[in-house]
């Protein structure tokens, strides 16, 4: 069923910010960028992402408080950066996936992290087949 590599279906544009990027930096990357999540990286470390669902999540208290939360990347992190090798197939992404209930994954060549694959990329596949 999946025979496709993740390399052949993967995002090589990886949008980064860094750990201490304060949530107004994240909300216009996302924005300018019109995409639904950022990688946090420190250093050389890929921590995780944040995506649109923890920026509303963290709106809320905005919505709620009247005031916007001082928050930085590494504060809103729920999606820990979980790596894949670019050689494995979509149906074993999946897998990992549904495993760490995560909808993202980088994906390393030779310990290089050259990408990334989302549920969605994986679910368009599946759609194509």
């Amino acid at each position: 069923m999946f025979a496709k590599k993740v390399k052949d279906i993967m995002s090589k544009d990886l949008v980064v910010v860094s750990s201490d990027a304060d949530i107004k930096e994240i909300i216009r990357t996302m924005v300018e960028k019109n995409i639904h999540s950022v990688i946090v990286r420190e250093g050389f470390h890929f921590k995780g992402f944040v995506t649109d669902d923890d920026i509303f999540d963290a709106l809320r208290i905005l919505i709620l408080e009247g005031s916007l939360p001082k928050k930085t990347a590494d504060s809103l992190i729920s999606t820990p950066a979980i790596k894949i090798d670019q050689e494995i197939t979509i149906e074993e992404a999946l897998l990992i996936m549904a495993k760490n209930n995560v909808k993202y994954l980088l994906v390393e060549e030779e310990g290089n992290v050259v990408g990334l694959v989302s549920i969605t990329d994986l679910l368009r596949e599946y759609v194509a087949e």
